[in-house]
């Protein structure tokens, strides 16, 4: 049997507290994905997601140095090494045919203005943590409610490992979830 094809992608939503009203609020950068044949193929495409990509074995040194580029590429910024964080590695599991194995940051501090679309992504908005799009967000992501688990991990300093699985009936399913504390 042959093994299944891998591949090793980021993603990373950029943070940020607000003052509204009195109360401080944490918010998350989304973009929406435009209807590219890639994106289509990955599902992905008018949805809701943070910012990412492949690594790329030619450019790419590090997982941190896949974050940088992509970041460059669709947003426009660099991200602070020091205020980026690891939230959490989510692999998805494709009818055992591929696997995609996510790498999830958080990042606070970037330099650069965020662009406001690309070729890559129709619009971006800031979304309040406890009110994110979810049915407009990857069906994958959705399973896992990915953005406000992995912020609830960060908060506790602790990074999750997770196994998300398409059934065949086409439903994607969390089949394990492990809570860890980084040395």
């Amino acid at each position: 049997m042959n093994s299944p094809n891998k591949i090793i992608a980021t993603l990373c939503y950029l943070m940020r507290e607000r003052e509204i009203d009195g109360k401080t609020t944490t918010e998350i950068l989304l973009i929406k994905k435009n209807p590219t044949p890639k994106a289509t193929k990955l599902h992905l495409a008018n949805k809701w997601n943070g910012a990412g990509g492949g690594l790329d074995k030619s450019q790419d040194k590090t997982i941190f140095g896949c974050i940088i580029r992509e970041l460059k590429e669709e947003l426009g910024i660099t991200p602070n090494r020091k205020q980026t964080r690891l939230a959490g590695i989510i692999t998805y599991n494709n009818n055992h045919l591929s696997h995609v194995e996510v790498h999830c940051f958080f990042c606070r501090e970037w330099q650069g203005r965020i662009a406001a679309s690309s070729r890559e992504f129709s619009e971006t908005q800031w979304f309040n943590v406890t009110n994110l799009p979810n049915d407009e967000m990857p069906s994958a992501d959705k399973e896992l409610r990915l953005p406000a688990l992995l912020l609830r991990t960060l908060r506790e300093g602790k990074v999750i490992s997770a196994t998300v699985t398409l059934d065949t009936d086409g439903q994607y399913r969390c089949r394990s979830e492990y809570i860890y504390t980084p040395s």
